[in-house]
């Protein structure tokens, strides 16, 4: 009887288990980040999946046409477990920050070093994340 319990714990552990990892897979399959033209998530908008890094806003494939999204981004929309750090310079140079929450205005989001004062339309470079 009590090899019969221990079994039934274990497969119970291990279901428990596998429904998790495959929720956390799900997850990650659905996260993206959207940018947006204007503030609240309106306008004209665009989506990466973590791991598809833009070096430079100038140059954005959307349909099989470069796109220019250069210092055009004021809001940004996570989905699922993604993430995105933002850079004010192409390459990933100078100031940046971490968005780790949507944000429907991004004039709202302020830092004080290296002259960014907020980064509504001050976005050239990004890496989505995890």
């Amino acid at each position: 009887m009590k090899t019969r319990s221990m079994r039934s714990l274990t497969l119970m552990v291990f279901g428990a288990s596998v429904m998790m990892l495959a929720s956390s897979v799900q997850a990650q399959n659905q996260s993206k980040v959207c940018f947006y033209e204007g503030i609240n998530y309106s306008g004209a908008s665009y989506c990466a999946a973590p791991g598809i890094d833009t070096p430079d806003a100038d140059q954005i494939r959307i349909n099989n046409r470069i796109v220019s999204w250069n210092k055009r981004i004021q809001s940004i929309q996570l989905q699922g477990d993604a993430k995105v750090t933002v850079w004010e310079g192409k390459n990933y140079t100078g100031p940046s920050i971490n968005i780790i929450y949507s944000t429907p205005n991004l004039a709202q989001v302020k830092t004080t070093s290296h002259g960014v004062r907020d980064w509504s339309n001050a976005i050239s470079s990004y890496k989505p994340h995890y």
